[in-house]
């Protein structure tokens, strides 16, 4: 009975000491799987503040390139804007050159008061069609085509008063130009005046806004 119950007892210490040291590896593995997934932690947060200033980056980036493409976009419609508007400035400019060396003048300008005559009538015509008749009494009926001078590209059309001359300027000129241009085959400059003695030398010039009615 004795040496049953040290074997008893024997066997108890034994299964204490496994017990233990199951408990020990248990927490042991405990503590490594926690190591690991602190450590996996730290470096998922390290990834994501790696993604973080990648995307700030690309961020500025976004904004950099944005701000160029506006300023590309800004260049390119002042260099259309200039495209355009060189043509009718170099036109302008020189027109105001032969008024300066007093080059507009019936002499010079090669065409018969017969032709001048019949192309208005032509031109007219073509208006007529377009707008309405009270407003074509109004501001063309009494309008006259005074010179064409093919080598300036320039075409002088004479107004009663200086308030139809405007009016014409600013509502008819871009009509007017096409049809003459359409007429002529030349791409026209249009000038209004106002003939005052019968003598081009002292007409009231205007330069013309080419806008529509």
């Amino acid at each position: 009975m004795l040496n049953e119950g040290l074997l008893n007892m024997t066997k108890d210490n034994t299964n204490k000491k496994i017990m233990i040291e199951i408990l020990k590896q248990i927490t042991t593995n405990i503590n490594d799987l926690k190591a690991d997934f602190n450590r996996q932690f730290y470096e998922t947060n390290q990834r994501i503040d790696e993604l973080v200033q990648r995307l700030d980056r690309i961020d500025q980036n976004t904004h950099f390139i944005a701000e160029e493409i506006s300023k590309l976009k800004m260049d390119i419609h002042g260099q259309v804007v200039h495209e355009k508007t060189e043509p009718i400035l170099q036109k302008l400019e020189v027109i105001e050159q032969m008024q300066d060396e007093n080059c507009l003048n019936p002499v010079q300008m090669n065409n018969s008061s017969e032709h001048l005559a019949e192309l208005w009538k032509n031109v007219l015509t073509q208006v007529e069609q377009q707008i309405s008749k009270p407003s074509f009494e109004t501001w063309l009926k009494s309008t006259n085509l005074l010179s064409y001078n093919e080598s300036s590209v320039t075409a002088i059309v004479s107004a009663p008063n200086s308030f139809a001359r405007d009016w014409l300027a600013n509502h008819y000129a871009h009509l007017i130009t096409t049809i003459l241009t359409k007429l002529t085959g030349q791409d026209l400059v249009i000038q209004f005046v106002v003939q005052k003695n019968q003598d081009i030398d002292d007409f009231d010039l205007l330069v013309p806004m080419h806008t529509k009615e």
